[in-house]
């Protein structure tokens, strides 16, 4: 399918202001104004990054609430217990609220749910537990904004619950002791879109203030980076700065199993960045709670043996192994079924089930479908009677909303705009299958199921230079919400043929009849042809980036998409 090129409009006004006030230069400013940011002051803090722009704990509706039962709990030396969610949001909010709680003298113990056996979220299993071990508090992380009936499950037992979560809540909130929400109706928190491990580090924050701890709230920040990349939420406003602050103290993190975690990744002595964290370190803390439960993951979080953090962290990286080869498998087997039971000209949404699918990866598999095929896609594994799913979606398709057109169907279901997942009988799949559909036509254009590509500017080879890098590296973190810039080049030639790199990568010397650039297309080489046979015009999409090797730098274009004609 043909990508199309959106260039985004200059805004020459807001742009020249930027230049004026903080006296930067006329790319950093073009930059910052097409995501958004046309306020001087907002630019400003963007370009700084500064944790004292974080905005206070106490902000957030039901804090103090949640801060006086802790306090309660832990005067009284009764016994908490935090669940998490077992992904890395999760597992990292898991981490810090345990040791926090650990610091003020409280009784804390952790429990995850099976990923395999309990599915997403607060669960009855976990309120027996709690019940037969003695714990009258129990706080989540990443969950609980819709557990409504195991809240007052646990309230019928005298067990009290104080929810943090950043998933969208239902029509009615459970009657939790407090729910730490920014997304929660009435919550007047500036910034709506912090990561569930987000959320758990204000709780944090708040108790070392209250008890006025010598303990510098800040070191727990790699963890904060590692659960909000991972959970690929926006890289703006206060997630921009945590990560920002995050990846330094990262890089010097002095928790022994991430250091384990970032041999084992082979990203010692590199520059670790957002995409060594989604790509390398995330899903290997994943696999844990993936393919059973996520306390693996935590132990490796609280070791201080480095023998044992490295043989956790092996384990892990084997995991994660077996986790890709199923993933891959699961993924064939889903194409395979798009070309044989979906009719593509009239169903707008993906809806595939099979008995043999792995529910841990499925959510991972569904990301993949929609890059295929660009549009809505939900995978559900079925196990006996019980589909369990996870869905992924299109920009301008809000997932969550689309599930709830329908959520007759379901036993329980959950998420964000992009994506959710779901728990029904088996009976329910073709029923989903078309009512989603149906509603979807409602809501998605012919022109939303066409993949875009945004672009900054259009920019001449002699352009693309280290100064220019440097200027976009001011940007970084780059994610969800502040994406890496890309730019383009038109009227371009070959100079010598491609080469095909690992049967799936094509790199290529570009020229504008004045300069000359290589550019390396990464999955792309089935432009071979068309590069090779065009007329000599080519146009192509790309981030600049410097490569350096054996001491040299040279400028490279890492492409995006190819035009010829």
């Amino acid at each position: 399918m043909e990508n199309t090129w959106k260039v985004k409009p200059t805004k020459e006004k807001e742009a020249q202001n930027l230049i004026d006030e903080l006296g930067i230069s006329p790319m950093t400013a073009i930059l910052l104004t097409n995501r958004g940011i046309d306020e001087p002051d907002e630019a400003k803090k963007f370009l700084a990054c500064d944790l004292n722009d974080l905005h206070s704990p106490l902000l957030l509706k039901d804090m103090k609430k949640a801060i006086t039962r802790i306090k309660e709990t832990i005067s009284k030396k009764e016994k908490i217990m935090i669940f998490g969610d077992f992904d890395v949001d999760g597992t990292t909010g898991t981490y810090i609220l345990v040791e926090t709680i650990k610091l003020i003298g409280g009784k804390v113990e952790h429990y995850f749910p099976n990923r395999l056996t309990d599915s997403y979220g607060l669960n009855n299993k976990a309120i027996d537990y709690a019940i037969d071990n003695g714990i009258s508090l129990i706080v989540t992380v990443d969950c609980g904004i819709r557990g409504n009936k195991v809240i007052n499950y646990a309230k019928g037992k005298g067990i009290d619950v104080i929810v943090t979560d950043h998933h969208e809540q239902g029509e009615l909130l459970p009657e939790a002791k407090a729910i730490i929400n920014p997304k929660q109706k009435g919550c007047k928190y500036p910034d709506k879109d912090l990561a569930g491990v987000g959320v758990a580090f204000k709780l944090a924050q708040a108790l070392v203030k209250e008890y006025n701890l010598d303990f510098d709230e800040f070191s727990f920040l790699d963890m904060v980076c590692l659960g909000t990349v991972a959970d690929i939420v926006p890289l703006k406003g206060e997630n921009r700065i945590l990560v920002k602050n995050g990846l330094k103290k990262l890089m010097r993190t002095g928790n022994i199993g991430l250091n384990a975690l970032i041999d084992v990744s082979a990203l010692r002595g590199k520059e670790i960045r957002p995409g060594h964290i989604s790509f390398w370190l995330a899903p290997r803390i994943n696999a844990a709670g993936r393919l059973a439960t996520a306390d693996e993951a935590l132990k490796l979080f609280q070791t201080d043996s480095r023998g044992e953090a490295h043989d956790i962290a092996h384990h892990l990286n084997k995991e994660n192994t077996e986790r890709q080869d199923i993933q891959q498998k699961i993924l064939e087997e889903a194409i395979q079924k798009v070309e044989d039971e979906i009719d593509l000209d009239r169903e707008t949404c993906i809806v595939l089930a099979d008995d043999g699918w792995h529910k841990g990866v499925i959510g991972i598999v569904a990301s993949k479908i929609v890059e295929e095929y660009h549009r809505p896609t939900i995978l559900i594994a079925i196990e006996g009677n019980i589909g369990s799913g996870s869905g992924r979606s299109i920009p301008n398709f809000h997932l969550l909303d689309a599930i709830e057109s329908c959520k007759e169907l379901f036993e329980k279901y959950g998420g964000h705009t992009q994506a959710a997942g779901i728990k029904m009988d088996k009976k329910n799949i073709g029923k989903l299958r078309k009512k989603i559909n149906e509603y979807a036509k409602k809501i998605i254009s012919v022109d939303d199921l066409i993949p875009k590509i945004n672009l900054d500017a259009q920019l001449k080879i002699w352009e693309v230079n280290e100064k220019l890098v440097k200027e976009i590296d001011k940007l970084t973190p780059f994610g969800i919400g502040n994406p890496k810039p890309v730019f383009f080049s038109t009227n371009l030639s070959l100079k010598d043929y491609p080469r095909i790199l690992k049967e799936k990568h094509i790199r290529m010397k570009l020229y504008d009849h004045s300069e000359t650039i290589d550019a390396i297309g990464f999955n792309m080489a089935g432009f071979y042809d068309d590069v090779t046979k065009n007329s000599g015009s080519i146009a192509v999409a790309y981030s600049p980036e410097i490569n350096e090797w054996e001491g040299n730098k040279t400028m490279n274009l890492v492409l995006k998409d190819i035009k010829v004609r």
